[in-house]
C-alpha cells in the first residue's frame, strides 16, 4: 500500500509541459517595425544632441554671468558676455554695429528687459574701471538679473 495518494495514481505518467514561448517576433512585420521604431529613436537622439550642441553658447553666457555675479571688478565682463552672446545667436552684420541706446533697445526687442538708463553703463563697464565700482548694488544686480534674463530668454536668428 502506497503511503501517499490512492491506488487509483499507480501507472499514471505526467504529462509534458509544453515548449517555453519565444520572445522573437513570429512574423517579418514585427521586424519591420522595430527597426522603423530603432530608427525613430535614433533620429530623436540625434536632433536632441543638435539642439543641445547648438544651445551651448548660451549655456557659457550663462555660466560666465554667474561667475560675474554682482562684483564690481567682474562687473566689466557683462557687456562682452551680452556682446559675445548677441553675436553668436544672430547676424553678425546686425549686432556688430550697435551702441548705447539703440544697443538696449535692441536687446530689449530680442527679449530682454534692460532699463534705457543702463546703456550708457554697458558702454562705459568694459573700458572704465570706475564705472563699476561706482554703481549702487542695485543697479549692479538689475544688469547680471537682466542679461541673465536675456541669455536665456532670447530667441536666436541663425
Amino acid at each position: 500500500m502506497p503511503e501517499f495518494g490512492s491506488d487509483r495514481m499507480w501507472g499514471l505518467k505526467e504529462l509534458p509541459l509544453p515548449e517555453p514561448v519565444s520572445w522573437l517576433p513570429a512574423t517579418p512585420g514585427w521586424l519591420v517595425v522595430g527597426a522603423i521604431l530603432l530608427a525613430t529613436l535614433a533620429a530623436f537622439a540625434w536632433l536632441r544632441w543638435r539642439a543641445w550642441q547648438r544651445q551651448r553658447y548660451r549655456r557659457e553666457a550663462l555660466a560666465r554671468i554667474a561667475a560675474i555675479g554682482a562684483g564690481a571688478e567682474a562687473l566689466a565682463e557683462l557687456p562682452l558676455v551680452l556682446r559675445a552672446t548677441a553675436l553668436a545667436a544672430f547676424p553678425r552684420d546686425e549686432v556688430a554695429s550697435l551702441r548705447g541706446a539703440i544697443w538696449v533697445e535692441w536687446l530689449n526687442e530680442n527679449g530682454g528687459r534692460f532699463d534705457l538708463a543702463d546703456a550708457e553703463c554697458l558702454d562705459l563697464l568694459p573700458y572704465d574701471p570706475d564705472t563699476a565700482r561706482d554703481l549702487s548694488p542695485l543697479v549692479a544686480t538689475r544688469l547680471v538679473a537682466a542679461s541673465r534674463a536675456w541669455v536665456k530668454g532670447h530667441h536666436a536668428r541663425l
